[in-house]
């Protein structure tokens, strides 16, 4: 089947309309942690002392979000699904259903939704969704004679850590140069590219994948390795998962994670489909 995926991940801009949107409904969603890392805030109002709706520091709406959760990642889905439409329920379904989300008392499992809706507009990528088009060279071995390459930018050999302009990504460059590493826009690689045409699969943010790690035991979703903070890193089954995932638990704020969005073809009406490309997925599992 074909699907769309989007050419780089969530901006912070993008982020920050659902954020204070869903605060405004008063969606049961967290999206205050990370702020020095998805580059928003929480703006105090001066005259009551409260939180206000959030706000972006200093140029960092091209910052690839991160910090977010995949209740919240799938959260703004159900609100693309709806047309970013200004009431609760723009929330509550679409690709998925949050009132499934949450855990078993006895078994501790969560009980979220697996996959999402039928119909669905927009989606968190599967891990086959995303492997095809970070991977997969429809013309690995010549015109049409498709293969996969071990890096997610049409090679096998390791893209380069470095800034933007000197190195081919910024995955690993933290420990370069700390925190400013996160203060790097989305496409600022444009030469590392993988096959489709995506930007940023190799550094930016880790980003959340619909999968569970083990279906069976459904305790924690996947996420790409690949992020600018990838070392200690835990490792996991190369039999079960392949190399360079990572799992987080659905409900955890994790500090590195962020989205890119898969889509359906025909295209829905919306400006995010602007940068978005369209692969072809066979029915066989991807490996």
């Amino acid at each position: 089947y074909e699907y769309r995926i989007s050419k780089t991940e969530i901006r912070t801009s993008d982020w920050l309309e659902f954020a204070n949107t869903a605060r405004e409904f008063q969606v049961p969603l967290n999206t205050s942690f990370g702020a020095r890392i998805w580059g928003a805030y929480l703006g105090i109002d001066p005259k009551t002392g409260r939180e206000m709706y959030f706000q972006l520091s200093e140029e960092s709406g091209d910052w690839p979000v991160a910090g977010i959760s995949w209740w919240a990642a799938a959260t703004y889905c159900n609100w693309l699904h709806n047309g970013k439409a200004l009431n609760q329920e723009a929330f509550l379904s679409g690709a998925y259903d949050i009132s499934t989300f949450g855990r078993d008392p006895v078994t501790q499992e969560y009980t979220d939704q697996t996959i999402h809706s039928p119909g669905a507009r927009f989606w968190i990528p599967t891990t086959d969704e995303w492997l095809k088009a970070a991977h997969y060279d429809p013309n690995r071995f010549g015109p049409g004679e498709g293969g996969w390459w071990e890096y997610p930018d049409g090679s096998d050999t390791k893209p380069v850590t470095g800034i933007p302009g000197v190195g081919e990504t910024n995955a690993d460059l933290f420990d370069q140069i700390g925190f400013s590493a996160w203060e790097t826009p989305v496409g600022s690689y444009p030469g590392t590219q993988s096959p489709w045409g995506l930007l940023d699969v190799s550094g930016g943010a880790a980003e959340w994948m619909e999968d569970w790690l083990y279906p069976d035991e459904p305790f924690d979703r996947l996420t790409d390795g690949t992020s600018i903070q990838s070392g200690g890193l835990p490792e996991f089954d190369p039999d079960r998962v392949g190399w360079g995932y990572v799992p987080n638990t659905p409900d955890v704020l994790n500090r590195t994670a962020g989205l890119r969005l898969a889509a359906a073809v025909p295209a829905p009406t919306s400006a995010v489909l602007a940068g978005m490309v369209v692969v072809g997925l066979g029915i066989r599992r991807c490996r």
